[in-house]
This record gives structure tokens, sequence and C-alpha cells, in this order.
């Protein structure tokens, strides 16, 4: 356990995903500035990106220094390798450097008390990490709405 400097505002770590700009070859990483607000404006908390580098990370190190993490929503759904679930279809967005760096770290936090939050995708990594499955398209089953982000936007 981390021992903070009297008055220091919580970490909360907030794990982003590969993003894909027209005319880069290369993905940058990426996450919605609302959630970085949210982190530091309604929770009084300092907000840290944790990029989807899993190789790179030592989780548990990683959950040490963290007060808390939040799971964003994203464009992506989890694969479903992760779950059991079948393959998916070729035109199914994916984010495999997202999913390999925040399943393990959501262990990781819970294995150490470190509070864990999450919102749609977030809330399906949650479930994942700690062995459910999904139905990674809901949309498809009658009387289900479709909260999906646009498709033009990725």
């Amino acid at each position: 356990m981390q021992i903070r400097e009297l008055g220091a505002r919580p970490l909360v770590g907030i794990p982003v995903g590969l993003v894909y700009l027209p005319g880069h070859s290369i993905p940058t990483h990426g996450i919605g500035e609302r959630y970085i607000k949210a982190v530091r404006d309604g929770s009084g908390a300092d907000p840290l990106l944790v990029p989807a580098l899993a190789e790179d990370f030592d989780f548990g190190v990683m959950a040490d220094r963290l007060d808390g993490l939040f799971l964003t929503g994203g464009r992506t759904n989890i694969e479903p390798h992760h779950y059991g679930g079948p393959p998916f279809p070729e035109d199914e967005y994916r984010d495999p450097p997202r999913d390999n760096t925040v399943l393990p770290l959501i262990r990781a936090c819970v294995d150490r008390g470190v509070p864990v939050f999450g919102v749609c995708r977030g809330l399906q990594e949650m479930n994942v990490a700690l062995g459910g499955s999904l139905h990674y398209r809901v949309h498809l089953v009658a009387g289900k709405q479709d909260h999906r982000m646009p498709r033009t936007i990725f």
C-alpha cells in the first residue's frame, strides 16, 4: 500500500483504447475528455491515463499505485475468447490491446481492494474480468435497444 502526501488528491486510473485516425497508419491512445473531467471535477481525484500496453505493465504494481480505477465506455467490444463466446464476425470492431490491459488490471485492483467503477463497456469489462460472459450484439435481441456509438466514429 502506498503512503500519500498529506492533502494529496486520490489517483484514479483511466485505461484508454486505441483510436485509428483518418490518414494515419499508426493508432493513437485516446479516451473522451468527458471521462477525464468526470474524474477530476466529479470526484476531486487526479486522473491518470493508462495506455493499452499490457505487455509493458506489472498489473500488481500499477494497482498498488492507484486509489481507484474508472472503466469507460468505448467503441469496441471485448473479444469473445476472453469469456468463451463464439468468434466475432469480421465487421466487429475490436481493441485487443485494451482487452489485454484492462482485464488483468481489474483483477489486480479487486485483489488489492482498489475501488473499480465502470460505465457501458467498463461494466462489461468488469463482468468478463471476474468470470462472466456477454452477448456482444444485444441490439439484435428482440425488445433490446441499440445504444451503440455511431458506426461512423472510430
